[in-house]
């Protein structure tokens, strides 16, 4: 009889060991993998916005101008949260969501020049071109 609880303590031990584990894991494989493919498509879409500030267009236009010419998770991911500002979100708040969303340093160094460039009303395109 005492094989028998001591099994079954043991089982449930690994059962809770499992259950309890494994879906971290799982989440922390996910979340790397997703950074590693933000890594990789940072820097193209900071230089299709850099192109498109610099000819001429705002911040909003050069967001979802270059989101929509890309195809990638970091565009799909720029674009769901550009559609707040039709529900009247402030774009420093979907910049500050962006941030948060994608954790990425570069990007977040580039959007808080952007949040920056905004709140003092400076070029932005100086900025990105001291930046870069």
């Amino acid at each position: 009889m005492g094989e028998i609880s001591q099994s079954k303590t043991i089982l449930l031990l690994v059962y809770t060991i499992f259950f309890f584990c494994l879906p971290d894991l799982f989440l922390q494989i996910k979340r790397e993998k997703r950074a590693k493919l933000f890594d990789a498509q940072v820097p193209y879409f900071i230089d299709l916005f850099i192109l498109s500030v610099q000819s001429g267009m705002n911040i909003e236009q050069a967001f979802i101008g270059s989101a929509k010419r890309q195809k990638s998770k970091l565009a799909e991911e720029v674009q769901s949260v550009f559609l707040q500002l039709d529900r009247g979100v402030s774009l420093e708040s979907v910049l500050e969501q962006l941030v948060i969303r994608i954790e990425n340093e570069e990007w977040k160094s580039f959007l808080k020049s952007v949040i920056q460039a905004k709140k003092l009303g400076t070029s932005l395109a100086k900025i990105l071109d001291l930046q870069v």
